[in-house]
């Protein structure tokens, strides 16, 4: 999988780097073939080596395979080592861009990027630039009119981790008021997306399938109630009923009671992947339920970095999964890696399930001017532990929240 999403994304980054580089500078095929005392460059896969980074050869080995341990950090900042890794072999990292806490560089296991450096005495590749694949192109927005008599907003919540037990219902009804337009005229919301998480984890394996009936009911009824207002789109989580594996599919609606059948068949509700990818009022939508960006998190070790700066870097590296299939569980794509783009950039990026709101309007392409090419990513909070949803407008691209606490 590593193999195929270099070979892919070499050829991107080939090109970049030669507008920068090749006229001045030597590319060196091979990252074992770097000699001492030249400038060169060359392209190749990062690889962290972490001391609480998961390792599932060592698991087997150990006989411990299983459910991973609740890791909240890979990174120790004394014994980390930056890698760069082609079909040839290793290089390690060094230089200020690796260890500077200034510049906002994010290096994460998979990320395919092109370096400019020396070889230093001890025999590491210090760093003095690097080249991403070059700009992909970012679709137009497509105005639809009135949209069919529905709202230009969208409604993003993540993270309900509906409960049976020791749940805040109040909100979750207020929630519900809001959307359906009991507690305030709210004509101008269109369309709701669910990204992920919308029960808690189960309690345990021994009353697993009690505890998740219990939560399921509460949350058909909430579906219900809304998607007879606005439509739905629902996205599964790693809470909720569905394989484990990025990219997980769609919640089966067979896991609900056949009154809410009606509410499928008539598509207003939706089962969707995640990640997804969603086109709504002429405006392209790729969305997570956050996994990505949880586990990508975990491998940064600058104090500066926001999980903002994490969207904006898996557009820039072209890849929203780059930690997939070492740490974050993946189904094993041998040619065919969903989690790249391949040819265009998504108008709006929104990532569930996390601490806080966050939203940024980034602009990678070659005519930074141009506000026609400006991405809007948007980090979505948990709504059990903040209280918020995220209203996006689809007309100006502006973002707010609503707090029901």
């Amino acid at each position: 999988m590593y193999q195929d999403r270099l070979n892919i994304l070499r050829g991107k980054t080939l090109n970049n780097c030669n507008k920068k580089w090749a006229s001045k500078y030597r590319q060196v095929n091979k990252v074992l073939d770097i000699s001492f005392g030249e400038i060169c460059w060359c392209i190749g896969s990062v690889y962290c080596e972490m001391k609480f980074k998961p390792n599932i050869l060592e698991d087997v080995i150990n006989d411990t395979y299983g459910a991973p341990a609740l890791v909240t950090k890979y990174s120790d900042s004394e014994t980390d080592e930056i890698m760069l890794e082609d079909e040839s072999g290793r290089v390690l990292l060094s230089g200020d861009l690796i260890s500077n806490e200034k510049n906002n560089e994010l290096f994460i296991t998979g990320v395919v990027i092109g370096v400019l450096g020396q070889e230093t005495v001890d025999g590491s590749f210090e760093v003095l630039e690097i080249c991403y694949p070059e700009p992909l192109n970012v679709p137009k927005s497509i105005s639809m009119g009135n949209n069919n008599g529905r709202g230009t907003k969208v409604a993003i919540v993540s993270g309900l981790n509906i409960d049976s037990e020791n749940f805040d219902f109040k909100r979750l009804n207020q929630l519900q008021e809001y959307l359906i337009g009991d507690l305030i005229t709210n004509s101008e919301i269109g369309r709701l997306i669910i990204a992920g998480n919308s029960i808690s984890k189960a309690k345990s394996p021994e009353d697993f399938n009690n505890d998740i009936s219990n939560k399921l009911t509460i949350f058909e009824k909430f579906l219900t109630n809304v998607c007879k207002s606005i439509p739905i789109d629902l996205m599964p989580g790693f809470n909720d009923p569905s394989d484990k594996s990025w990219p997980q599919q769609p919640i089966n609606k067979a896991i609900f009671s056949n009154s809410s059948e009606v509410y499928f068949n008539s598509e207003m509700i939706v089962n969707v992947t995640n990640p997804c990818l969603l086109y709504y009022n002429g405006v392209k939508f790729l969305g997570t339920s956050g996994e990505n960006v949880n586990d990508i998190f975990k491998y940064h070790i600058k104090k500066n970095i926001e999980r903002i700066n994490v969207l904006e870097a898996t557009l820039k590296w072209q890849d929203i999964a780059p930690t997939a299939p070492d740490t974050l569980w993946s189904y094993p794509y041998e040619d065919n890696n969903p989690f790249l783009f391949k040819s265009e950039w998504p108008k709006v990026y929104f990532v569930g399930n996390q601490p806080r709101f966050m939203f940024s309007k980034i602009n990678l392409s070659s005519d930074p001017n141009n506000k026609d090419n400006e991405i809007t990513c948007i980090c979505v909070p948990e709504f059990s532990s903040t209280g918020e949803i995220v209203i996006l407008d689809l007309d100006t691209k502006d973002v707010e929240t609503v707090n029901f606490d």
